[in-house]
This record gives C-alpha cells, sequence and structure tokens, in this order.
C-alpha cells in the first residue's frame, strides 16, 4: 500500500442528507427540537470513537509498517475486536453501522469517500495542494454542538464542517452505512479479513511465530493503566515466541526487570517481568496516562525476533496512586576520610521521626521496619541532619575501603501511613590518597589485578610540581615498581628514549580527582617480560605515528597490559604492536575499563595488534568494559573505525582458552570496519549491553563486532546480545563471514536490530562527555 494512505485528506463535501429547515413558531417547537438534537448527539456519542478508530486501525494496516500481534474478541460483542500492532498500539474495530457518516474506503492509495450516497467514491484531498493530494492525518469525524457533522484532515487540531453539494451543513444522524461490511478471523490460517463498506476485501495475517505480549491477571493481553504503590513492586507474566533479544524501556525513576529465558525458538515460554515504582509519588514525577509511543508514563518491552529484523514493542502504562502523609527521607553520601563516612539525610514534613543503621554493603538490607531493632538509632522531628558516621550499626569501626550502605527509615505516627519505603545511600571510606591507602597495606586493583605491598613492594611518589619529569630510569631495569604520580601546572611525565622493561610496572595517579599525564611523544614501552598497567592516567599520544607499547626483543610472554579509569587523547595508532622479531610471544591479560579513549582521522586505529603472532592460544584474558570510544573528528561523512583487538588471520595458531568481554561500552562513530574482535579461537566470549553509535548518513558503511578463524570454534561459546544499534548507513553486523569456518559461528539473524529511538541524550566529543537517554541507562558505559 502507498504510504500516503495513512494521510491523504481534505475537508470536502459529505454525503446528501435531508436537510431541515424550520422555523420556530413556538416555545413547544422550539423544545421538540432541542431535544431531538440532544438526543441525536447522544445516540452518537458511542459511536463517533468507533468510527475513528476504525479509520486509523484500518490506515495502520495497509502502511505496511506494522503488523498484528494479536487479536481478541471483546467481550459481550459479535461484531467488535481488539487487534494489537507491533508497536504495541491496540485498537477496537467494529463491525456495523456507525451513523450516516460518509462512506470511506481506500483506492490506489489514497482515502476515498462517497458524498452522495450512491457508490460513487472520489480522493479525499486538501485545499491548496497543487495536485489536490498532500500528506496529512488519517480523516477525523465528531458532531458539533450544533449537532452537524465535522471533519479534521491534521490529526483532530483543527475542524470544519461537512457540506452536502448544496453547500448546507449536514446533520448528523445515528443511523446510517457500515464502514465494516464484515470483519472475519479465521484462528486456523492466522488471517484477519476485512470487507470495506465498497465491496473491497484486505487480508491481513496475525503474527504467530514471533510474540511478546504481556499478561494480565486472567492470561490476556494487558490494556489500560497499571496502578502502583510507591515502591511497592508488582510482577506480570510475558508471553514470547521466536524472541532474540528484549530490551527494556522505562519512565524515569522506574526498574523493571525480565526474567533471564531462552524464547528464540518455536514454543511459547513465559518470563515474569518484575516492575517497581519509584519510592515516593514526588520521585515519579508527572505521569502521563494516555499511551503514545513517546509517553513519560509507559514501560515497554522492545522485542526483535530471531529469525527476522522485525521488532515488536509491548507496552504497559503505569502510574503512581496518588498518597496522603507519606514520611519520605532523601540521603546524600557526603565526604569520606580513611576512618569515616558521612551522609545528609533530609526527612519531608510528614516525617515525625526516623530511624538509620549503617551496615557493611555485603549485609543483607533490611526487608521492613522490623529489621530496624536495636542497633537502629532513632531521630525525632523532620530536621535535617547530618551524620558522620566512624562506626556500623554493630559498633565496629570502619574499615577504608569497604562499601557501606545508611539505611534510613521515615516514619509518621499522624494518620493511617506508618512507614514509607526504606531509602538507602552508600559510601566507601577511603584514604586522600592511593598512596597513603597503599602505604597503609590497602590492595589497588587495576584492571582486575591487584597490586600489594606484599607482593610488590613499596611504593614510590613522584611529584612534577617545578618541571616535566622523564620516568624512564624509574622503570627500564626494575623488578617492580608501583609509582604513584602527582603533577601541578603544566608539568607532565614522560619518557626521553624508547623504553624496555621486564619487570612489574604500575604508574597510578595518587588522586584521582586531579590525574596525572603521561606524555609518550613518539616514545615506545619495550614490554620484554612482566607487565604494565596504568591507573587514572592521561594519555597523550602526541604527533608522531608510534604505538603506545611492543615487545620489542622480548624473552617471555607479558603478563599483563592494562588501563583503567585513563583518557587516551587524540589517538591514531595501536596501545601495543607486535615487533617482527618477538611474535612468539603474546600478552596473558589484556584489559581496558572504566577508560575514555579519543579517536582521530579516519583510518583503522587497532588497540591491540598482534600482527603476525603465532601464539594467540596464550591469550587467557581480553577485558574491554565500561569505556567511552569515540571519535572527535567523525561526521556524517566519515568515521574513525577502530579494533580493540587484530591479527593476521593468515598466521597458523592453535586454539586456546581465551576469555574476552566486551560488555557495557560506548562506541560513538567508531565502527568496527574489520570486526571490533578479531581473533582465532575463544573459549567465551561475550558482547553485551554495548551502545553502537553512528552520525554517518552517507556511504554503504558497516560495522561489525567480531570474526572467527578457528574450524573448531563452538558458536554456543560466542554471545552477542543486548545491545543497542543506531544510525549508520550499513548494517550493525554480529559475525564476519570472511571464511569457510566462520559458517559455525555465524548467527541468524546477524544483524542487530537498529533502534528507532536515540539511545544518547548528550554527545560531546569535545568534553568526551556521553550520556543515555532515559530507558537505556543499563547500555552503554556506566558513568
Amino acid at each position: 500500500m502507498k504510504s500516503k494512505i495513512t494521510h491523504l485528506t481534505r475537508y470536502a463535501a459529505a454525503a446528501l442528507c435531508c436537510v431541515s429547515v424550520f422555523a420556530c413558531n413556538d416555545l413547544k417547537e422550539l423544545e421538540d427540537r432541542v431535544d431531538s438534537l440532544e438526543n441525536r448527539v447522544t445516540a452518537l456519542e458511542t459511536q463517533i470513537p468507533a468510527l475513528n478508530e476504525n479509520l486509523e486501525a484500518i490506515s495502520e494496516l495497509m502502511d505496511g509498517a506494522k503488523f498484528i500481534t494479536g487479536i481478541t474478541a471483546v467481550d459481550g460483542s459479535e461484531n467488535e475486536y481488539t487487534i494489537t500492532m507491533s508497536d504495541g498500539e491496540s485498537y477496537t474495530i467494529v463491525q456495523g453501522q456507525i451513523g450516516n457518516t460518509p462512506q470511506i474506503a481506500v483506492e490506489d492509495g489514497y482515502w476515498v469517500v462517497d458524498y452522495e450516497g450512491d457508490g460513487t467514491f472520489v480522493p479525499i484531498t486538501e485545499v491548496g495542494a497543487e495536485d489536490g493530494l498532500t500528506i496529512a492525518a488519517v480523516p477525523q469525524f465528531k458532531v458539533s454542538a450544533e449537532g452537524n457533522w465535522q471533519i479534521s484532515t491534521d490529526g483532530g487540531k483543527n475542524w470544519v464542517d461537512v457540506l452536502d453539494t448544496g453547500g448546507q451543513k449536514v446533520p448528523a444522524l445515528a443511523e446510517g452505512s457500515d464502514f465494516f461490511k464484515d470483519i472475519a478471523y479465521d484462528e486456523e490460517t492466522g488471517e484477519l479479513t476485512f470487507t470495506l463498506s465498497d465491496g473491497q476485501t484486505y487480508t491481513f495475517t496475525v503474527s504467530s511465530d514471533f510474540v511478546c505480549q504481556i499478561l494480565d491477571s486472567d492470561g490476556n493481553q494487558l490494556t489500560g493503566t497499571v496502578t502502583f504503590t510507591a515502591g511497592i513492586s508488582k510482577e506480570f507474566n510475558v508471553r514470547m515466541r521466536g524472541v532474540s533479544d528484549v530490551y527494556i524501556q522505562k519512565p524515569d525513576g522506574w526498574k523493571a526487570t525480565l526474567e533471564d529465558i531462552d524464547a528464540s525458538g518455536t514454543e511459547e515460554v513465559t518470563a515474569v517481568l518484575t516492575v517497581t515504582p519509584p519510592a515516593s509519588v514526588a520521585d515519579a514525577g508527572t505521569l502521563q496516562t494516555k499511551v503514545s509511543a513517546d509517553s513519560d508514563s509507559d514501560l515497554v518491552l522492545h522485542a526483535t525476533a530471531a529469525a527476522s529484523d522485525r521488532s515488536i514493542f509491548a507496552k504497559m502504562t503505569v502510574e503512581v496512586e496518588a498518597a496522603t502523609n507519606v514520611p519520605q527521607a532523601a540521603i546524600t553520601a557526603g565526604e569520606v576520610t580513611e576512618r569515616n563516612v558521612s551522609f545528609t539525610v533530609t526527612p519531608n514534613s510528614n516525617v515525625t521521626s526516623w530511624k538509620y543503621m549503617l551496615l557493611p554493603a555485603s549485609e543483607e538490607a533490611p526487608a521492613d521496619a522490623a529489621a530496624f531493632d536495636t542497633r537502629a538509632t532513632t531521630v525525632e522531628g523532620s530536621e535535617e541532619k547530618v551524620l558522620t558516621l566512624d562506626k556500623d550499626a554493630d559498633g565496629t569501626a570502619l574499615v577504608a575501603g569497604t562499601e557501606y550502605t545508611l539505611y534510613v527509615l521515615a516514619i509518621n505516627t499522624v494518620g493511617e501511613v506508618d512507614v514509607t519505603s526504606i531509602s538507602s545511600a552508600s559510601a566507601t571510606p577511603m584514604y586522600d590518597t592511593y598512596y597513603a591507602a597503599y602505604e597503609a597495606g590497602m590492595d589497588i586493583t587495576i584492571a582486575g589485578k591487584t597490586y600489594s605491598e606484599t607482593v610488590f613492594g613499596a611504593g614510590q611518589l613522584i611529584s612534577a610540581t617545578s618541571e616535566d619529569i622523564d620516568l624512564s630510569t624509574y622503570i627500564s631495569g626494575k623488578d617492580n615498581a608501583i609509582l604513584f604520580l602527582e603533577q601541578s601546572g603544566e608539568h607532565k611525565f614522560y619518557i626521553n628514549a624508547n623504553t624496555a622493561i621486564s619487570g612489574n610496572i604500575a604508574l597510578i595517579s595518587n588522586v584521582s580527582e586531579n590525574p596525572a599525564t603521561f606524555n609518550q611523544d613518539g616514545k615506545y614501552i619495550a614490554i620484554r617480560s612482566g607487565s604494565l598497567a596504568f591507573k587514572d592516567i592521561v594519555i597523550e599520544r602526541g604527533t608522531s605515528a608510534t604505538y603506545l607499547t611492543n615487545n620489542n626483543s622480548a624473552t617471555a610472554t607479558a603478563d599483563a597490559i592494562l588501563f583503567d579509569g585513563c583518557q587516551f587523547k587524540e589517538m591514531k595508532n595501536p596501545i601495543f604492536a607486535i615487533s617482527g622479531n618477538s611474535t612468539s610471544m603474546a600478552i596473558k591479560n589484556i584489559g581496558i575499563v572504566n577508560s575514555s579513549i579519543e579517536l582521530t582521522g579516519t583510518s583503522n586505529i587497532q588497540f591491540f595488534n598482534l600482527g603476525a603472532c603465532t601464539a594467540l592460544n596464550t591469550v587467557e584474558k581480553i577485558t574491554f568494559e565500561n569505556n567511552i570510544v569515540y571519535s572527535s573528528s567523525g561526521n556524517a561523512s566519515n568515521q574513525t573505525p577502530c579494533q580493540i583487538f587484530s591479527y593476521n588471520n593468515n598466521t597458523a595458531q592453535s586454539d586456546g582458552n581465551t576469555t574476552i568481554s566486551v560488555c557495557n561500552n560506548t562506541f560513538y562513530n567508531v565502527p568496527g570496519q574489520n570486526g571490533y574482535i578479531r581473533f582465532y579461537h575463544v573459549n567465551e566470549m561475550k558482547m553485551q549491553n554495548n551502545i553502537f553509535y553512528s552520525t554517518q548518513t552517507s556511504g554503504s558503511q558497516a560495522s561489525y563486532c567480531f570474526a572467527s578463524f578457528s574450524e573448531s570454534q563452538s558458536a554456543d561459546a560466542v554471545v552477542v546480545s543486548e545491545n543497542i544499534a543506531y544510525g549508520l548507513p550499513g548494517n550493525w553486523t554480529i559475525a564476519i563471514n570472511s571464511s569457510s569456518n566462520m559458517s559455525t559461528v555465524i548467527p541468524n539473524p546477524n544483524n542487530i536490530a537498529k533502534s528507532d529511538t536515540d539511545p544518547l541524550a548528550v554527545k560531546d566529543t569535545e568534553s568526551g562527555t556521553f550520556t543515555q537517554a532515559s530507558g537505556f541507562e543499563n547500555y552503554g558505559a556506566q558513568r
């Protein structure tokens, strides 16, 4: 059907009818006519919505962009059905007479109307259009205060009177002709057939192999608004079949989880959806009750098909019930030291008293008021209070590096409400500097690897306060060097020549809020053995086209190359590149986490380029999590493609036990032109909860998640799911079909379905700031 079917309208002359002209000779005649008008309008009030909903439903179906996912007969009616579309919208269609409305049908992709009632249909057109046909909204009808038909061609914004061929207004009558002459649904074939008033027949298939429906307590598809009590969860069954992935979009302040269950097969399965409203009505904000695609009150399950590129949107409209006298207490975590944590507790005006307990975060949270036992402290009144605590609820001194949670129970002894849901906030006592923590015996973790004074010896504090500091002598030839860096002004750290290391080297900003800067400036660090780690360091690559590290003249496979909380500035070249004289040795542990990586240019940038390395089976782990990777030079025409891990697939390899995790990253204008991960064989790989984003609109750029080249690679070992893809001219493809070996791991479908909704609310390439839009908080980098 032509797309203009949905929107070709004009207010034009309507159906002929008898128009009564009267003169008011006496009061009785006037009263009779007023009663007649009121009776006619009342009779039509329940019929007009059915007419407009019929028009909207047939428009959506013939547009072809959506499909029917469910159909149910309306209880107590033999001629009404509720159909649900793939976008989650529902329509009630009615077979039967709906007043003396103009008879509307469809011909050659246009709305047409029979103005004369004689079977002659003409297109509905819009005044002012050169060809008389233009895109507008689906026609809508209503009855004016005078009891005459009116028509809207702009979605109900403006209304004009329907006129007969004599130019007279047409009175609305309660009896007339059918919009649908017949509606028939064949359950065996799954076909729904409409016959319009002009006799034309249209048949649509109700999807049965791809289903995602939220159910009510009776097992029927959920409709209407679901009302919640603040802070109290509800569970719903979700019927699924043929579903690959389900993404949850929810209003601000709400929480929702869907039971992890395999719904990709042909058998119908049921998963449990748990929905939790905000803890207070105020936190819920203003929730609209109207169901619409962009409504702030819709909780949406976006299901993608396992066997096609189709999508279903199952919707639930939610609201928090109004309540009075509800006590609430907001908690804000404050400053911490190595011995103390502080919180500001702000009760609302309904609070008469409140209790609090500080517990280790690892301890079970109090479930109800009874759990606030003798360990809890009571505070009277509703004044704001700052708590500075050095002991937990059991009287045990706080331990630096251990997370603690403050739980507050707000109480109102006035009225029927006694308590609210429990509020909480967490904080971790910490030393002011990493060096002080390390010297005090605390472990420091860098991308999963633990550094302790017991194992690696004493740390060294190095300050660049009056000049730039050359680190070459601090790291070259050292068995272990745990360096804590602090700087002031414009001073930085650097190496004055290519520097080889053979021990365990860690460069750590002493204060994470004031990160130290390491300027590579064309020099590289050769890792001959041991490990190299960076924590909270700003890495400036400089203008020289040189890799940051390599394994030149290596004597052993490196233990680890790790980056945690780092900022890579204007990166143009690899972080690591294999050396031609050391291709028989690789890296056991590769990790980049919690970092920001700025790329420039349009050439493919490989983070870890193992090239002709023959020892990929010695790579044990690759971790790439919670990172923001973005191009500061990408635009609508060009992007900066990148690869996290790559090698020359013509190089002979042996199967290994590599584990790869690429999760919760934000990729912005950096497509995986040759696959983000290009490996030989993995024991396990997960690529989940990432946001893949592109603003490119021209060309045919595509992006690929991975490629594998081992003949024995198991498809079950690779999981690419629950990712969000947005933009890009080409597809966001999961696996590259680059060799015959790939046939074992290419999924079906092999594309990540593109989101119609922008998943990013902030996209600032100058500051490197990217934040998720509402409903996408669980995807991308978690900052």
